[in-house]
């Protein structure tokens, strides 16, 4: 015989997982076109590809990456690349951009990020690079 116990705590979990809302629709629906127009339609694909562009500019400038970049985010190794977070952070608002929000070294690339605001970072990265090598030269 199965306890009192044992039956309350399988019906908090059936309620903790959704299985007793009502309309559930609503919440299928959102998650059904996501599978099917960005996981398997081409969104994703691109902004996978604009996340690998972005990191070999970043190394071509003569940065570092933490890990090789395979899905749609990169993460950038400041201080091996000889930078500094005052040097990259602050004046990425100036182009416009937010990186490293809420983890630092870590850029993502959403399927509606724009030709120009990925222009923008770029441009970012090639400034903080200019800046470093006129530090140092």
């Amino acid at each position: 015989m199965v306890g009192t116990a044992f039956i309350q705590r399988a019906k908090w979990s059936r309620r903790l997982c959704g299985g007793s809302t009502r309309a559930s629709g609503v919440i299928v629906a959102p998650a059904k076109v996501a599978i099917e127009t960005i996981f398997l339609g081409e969104q994703l694909q691109g902004a996978q590809d604009k996340a690998r562009h972005a990191s070999a500019l970043w190394e071509a400038l003569g940065g570092t990456i933490q890990v090789p970049t395979k899905t749609n985010m990169l993460w950038f190794d400041l201080s091996a690349s000889g930078l500094t977070d005052e040097d990259f952070y602050p004046r990425c608002s100036e182009f416009g951009i937010k990186v490293g929000e809420p983890l630092p070294g870590r850029v993502v690339f959403h399927h509606q990020i724009t030709e120009d605001a990925f222009a923008r970072l770029s441009d970012r990265f090639r400034a903080v690079f200019k800046e470093r090598n006129l530090r140092r030269g």
